[in-house]
């Protein structure tokens, strides 16, 4: 879904209308008219560092600042790792399966055997892959196809290398959560007693960001996006991006929606007395807001003129004036963080 960020610091939030697309969000008819699709663009916030006492907050903070502070940590822990002994193709049979977990989110990856294989619906997961193993044979061809999958499948939070004859060698990406939960348990559903995976182990904790380096994370976002450099254009927010751009840890793939909702409205406040580091730890915590108190646009038909020829493309444009200084007023991403060219 598209999301609609100010670009520029000299327009203040809530004066633009971003999107010329019916039905207006204040007029339409609840009854029989669908979600609104107007929508006024907000100023990103990047928040006001929030002072911590021995891990936990002393004052209330928002924005960018205050999910760093409570959503990523400083990465400085050890990541866990796991293993996988694969076996031959025809150790194999269609459907089965071995399922990773890295803390935050769970995927399941299908073997296909026969090459006509397509699991059903009851055995997909949310982040599900399925591999295709038909033209293989060996244990270590099945080892490199599982290593290609998981590496072509980002979603999964976890990478994948060779670790010897038959083996794959696996460390969670994940340190935005506690050690216990880094050390995730990982399943399989192949009958062969050959074929073995073993569960996460060995993570240390990783500490919380201070409020200093929340704040560099907050700035190096907005600096990746050129807020307020007028007449020069802003860069991707993608996965890539971000964790390029920012000073001190990193985020996951699921993470880029959060700061994209973040940039374009949706409150993130974290109260005085919060717990951002337990004993030397990360602690973590989800801080959103409900989220129906936040506008989501939909890439709709009229959305599409709307950036093709609309307001949207008007806004987006260096042209574009306020105040007589030109410059774009905004920059629309998709749900991964790319510009709309």
């Amino acid at each position: 879904m598209p999301y609609i960020v100010l670009k520029r610091n000299d327009i203040p939030s809530s004066l633009l209308r971003g999107l010329d697309l019916t039905p207006s969000t204040s007029q339409r008819n609840p009854i029989y008219s669908p979600i609104g699709q107007t929508r006024y663009v907000h100023v990103p916030s990047e928040g006001v560092p929030t002072r911590v006492f021995g891990g936990t907050t002393t004052s209330a903070s928002a924005g960018l600042c205050a999910y760093f502070q409570t959503r990523v940590s400083s990465g400085s822990g050890t990541n866990a790792t796991s293993s996988i002994t694969t076996v031959a193709k025809a150790n194999l049979v269609d459907g089965d399966f071995f399922v990773l977990s890295n803390g935050s989110k769970t995927a399941r990856f299908v073997f296909n055997v026969s090459g006509s294989y397509s699991p059903p619906p009851s055995v997909v997961y949310p982040l599900s892959k399925t591999i295709n193993v038909s033209a293989d044979t060996t244990a270590n061809d099945i080892r490199d196809k599982i290593i290609s999958t998981i590496t072509g499948f980002p979603n999964s939070g976890v990478t994948a290398v060779i670790g010897g004859a038959a083996t794959v060698a696996l460390t969670n990406d994940n340190q935005n959560v506690t050690a216990a939960k880094q050390n995730a348990t990982n399943t399989d559903g192949v009958a062969d007693g050959g074929f073995v995976v073993t569960s996460f182990a060995g993570a240390t904790p990783s500490t919380a960001l201070t409020s200093a380096l929340a704040g560099t994370n907050s700035l190096d976002v907005l600096g990746q996006m050129e807020f307020g450099n007028a007449n020069v254009t802003a860069g991707e927010l993608n996965l890539s991006s971000i964790n390029t751009a920012i000073t001190t840890g990193s985020i996951l793939d699921t993470q880029v929606t959060d700061i994209l909702q973040i940039l374009t409205g949706r409150q993130y406040v974290v109260p005085a007395g919060t717990v951002v580091e337990d004993g030397g730890e990360f602690a973590g915590g989800d801080y959103f807001e409900p989220e129906g108190n936040y506008l989501q646009i939909y890439e709709t038909g009229p959305f599409r003129i709307s950036i093709a020829e609309g307001r949207l493309s008007f806004l987006r444009k260096e042209e574009y004036e306020y105040l007589g200084i030109p410059g774009a007023a905004v920059v629309v991403y998709d749900d991964v963080g790319t510009k709309y060219l």
